[in-house]
């Protein structure tokens, strides 16, 4: 991958879900914003994400849902995310899963950089921009979303996030992300999702570890051909 930018369609089989649900045309909205055909039918066609910009804001808008992040993610499944999705679902820890987020989010975007940042009481997936490039607040949210509900499906007991950070400009949803996430939130410069430490080695049920190893080494594989890609691309623009 080389397009500057990128970003996959992770979010769009789980918008048609959405749309469907309410009795929608999913298909006009796509035509309506121009968005590239083969990104709707594959997951993992890199596109610029002036498209998926435009189609978030256009759903939005026409949904008139402020939290479109967390509605998607009633609707994600693992095949949504790729091979990224049957890393998640191979199961492991929690502090494993997210460092998997971490390591191989490169593979669906490159607007965002996740981060594991550790704490005294706390671990922390941190999904700062990768760039100037400011990532559309639902996209990110999607994926949020889409990790907490992974985590209450997979652990036997309840499970909450210790809190949540989120940025500026989505004020008038804290009291709904708040029940969302059932935990404290607090304003930042990005998303980011705060677990607690006593969390982090619980295992996720349902995993499969030969699996796992597979699927770990197909997406260090894929990882570097798509960062020689992004270097060739860079390396002709001084050439």
């Amino acid at each position: 991958m080389n397009i500057a930018n990128y970003t996959t369609g992770i979010f769009v089989r789980a918008l048609e879900k959405l749309y469907r649900s309410r009795g929608l045309d999913f298909s006009a909205l796509l035509q309506r914003q121009d968005f590239p055909a083969a990104a709707a039918m594959t997951v993992e066609v890199p596109i610029t994400v002036r498209f998926t910009t435009d189609l978030l804001n256009a759903a939005m808008a026409e949904l008139q849902d402020p939290l479109l992040g967390i509605s998607l993610s009633r609707f994600a499944d693992y095949p949504h995310f790729g091979a990224l999705g049957l890393s998640l679902a191979a199961g492991g820890t929690i502090q494993e899963l997210l460092h998997r987020i971490a390591r191989y989010h490169r593979l669906v975007s490159d607007v965002v950089a996740p981060q594991v940042l550790y704490m005294p009481q706390q671990i922390a997936l941190q999904f700062a921009p990768a760039g100037d490039h400011v990532p559309h607040p639902q996209a990110v949210l999607f994926v949020v979303a889409s990790i907490v509900r992974l985590l209450r499906a997979r652990l036997q007991a309840r499970f909450d996030p210790a809190q949540i950070q989120v940025p500026a400009g989505m004020e008038s949803s804290h009291d709904a992300l708040r029940h969302f996430f059932r935990c404290p939130l607090h304003n930042g410069d990005s998303f980011a999702l705060f677990l607690h430490r006593a969390d982090e080695a619980r295992l996720l049920g349902s995993g499969d570890s030969e699996l796992a190893d597979l699927i770990e080494f197909t997406l260090r594989q894929r990882l570097r051909q798509c960062t020689q890609g992004q270097f060739i691309a860079a390396l002709g623009k001084w050439i």
